[in-house]
């Protein structure tokens, strides 16, 4: 399976994980109509309504983000005064989420990559206003434990992933597609993942989320950070998505968005 490349290699693995539901799963990937949450310089909790959901073209002065997006966001619960912690912050449009809310004593944004860091800082400059105190940091996430530890009450992980959504709709990401690659990505995300838990405060809450349909990037990086891993509980409360053996998954052609999994893990309070 290691050897899996390409078009031909795409399909044969995830006919390998998903069976007589891959051909639809694919199609929805590939003709998906998105909805979108539009999130406006002076929006304050625009996703919990609904009036704020479309498929129309969002207003110039809005940055808009895919409605399933919006889910690791509020699995956070963030609550008035948190220090929050959002570990792979671009291009922004979560960190917006995030500081629309206006309940964050302090929004750590963090990006290593300097473009992906420069378009980060135009997004929130450009589409936030309110008065949360933010700090940007250029940091490798998966080192951010050598920084700060115990420090932070809500964590927004939002894994560098496959998005196989991307990868469908682009005939040369596609012809370049290999399972090393993936297997790749899933060793970086337990990296960042270990470290991000580190930086949790005991009583914490810590949401993992990829936009990979990918067993090998969601599922099993949870399984390898619990065979590692103590101190943390995993939380199962997520309404509205098909439940994976550690986590949630929203897939296009069952939930109507995504793809998107999450899993929330707390971190257990000091006896």
């Amino acid at each position: 399976m290691t050897k899996l490349k390409g078009v031909e290699g795409f399909n044969q693995y995830y006919f390998q994980v998903y069976q007589d539901d891959w051909e639809e799963l694919k199609l929805s990937l590939i003709n998906h109509q998105k909805s979108y949450v539009h999130i406006t310089k002076n929006s304050t909790e625009p996703f919990m309504d609904n009036s704020y959901l479309s498929k129309q073209l969002p207003p110039h002065d809005s940055y808009s983000i895919e409605v399933a997006s919006i889910y690791p966001v509020l699995a956070l619960e963030i609550q008035k005064g948190d220090i929050v912690l959002d570990l792979c912050a671009a291009p922004g449009g979560k960190s917006l989420a995030i500081l629309a809310q206006e309940k964050a004593s302090q929004v750590v944004l963090n990006e290593k990559s300097r473009t992906r860091y420069a378009r980060l800082k135009r997004n929130i400059e450009q589409f936030y206003s309110g008065q949360t105190e933010i700090r940007f940091a250029k940091h490798d996430a998966g080192g951010w434990c050598l920084y700060e530890q115990d420090l932070y009450d809500k964590i927004l992980l939002d894994a560098p992933c496959s998005s196989e959504a991307h990868v469908l709709n682009s005939p040369d990401h596609l012809k370049d597609w290999s399972l090393g690659r993936t297997k790749r990505l899933a060793k970086e995300q337990y990296k960042i993942l270990s470290s991000a838990l580190i930086a949790l405060k005991p009583g914490g809450r810590l949401v993992y989320s990829t936009c990979s349909i990918s067993p090998l990037e969601n599922d099993e990086v949870i399984r390898k950070v619990i065979a590692k891993k103590k101190g943390f509980v995993i939380e199962h409360e997520i309404a509205d998505s098909e439940e994976t053996e550690f986590g949630h998954l929203f897939l296009p052609h069952k939930s109507g968005i995504g793809p998107i999994y999450l899993c929330v893990l707390s971190k257990v309070k000091d006896d």
